[in-house]
């Protein structure tokens, strides 16, 4: 899932679960959008939360991961 060049790690595939079928899938980082989540917790805080989305055979998968891998990624934002 990670490859290394040049001593940097670069994510050319990414791994989702997929609840439906209660089984892994693997996309290529080319297929895969980017979306960040933000809601107002109970005491009234900001939470964020990084997201990877991609959509297999028609089902919508999601994976949360570090502000340091979302950022380090090149692929489009989802609104």
């Amino acid at each position: 899932m990670v490859e290394r060049e040049g001593g940097e790690a670069q994510l050319n595939e990414v791994k989702f679960y997929n609840v439906k079928t209660r089984d892994f899938s693997v996309v290529p980082v080319s297929q895969v959008k980017k979306k960040i989540y933000e809601r107002k917790t109970k005491s009234g805080d900001l939470q964020t939360r990084y997201a990877l989305r991609a959509t297999v055979d028609g089902v919508n998968l999601t994976t949360f991961v570090k502000k340091e891998v979302y950022e380090s990624l090149s692929v489009p934002v989802e609104n």
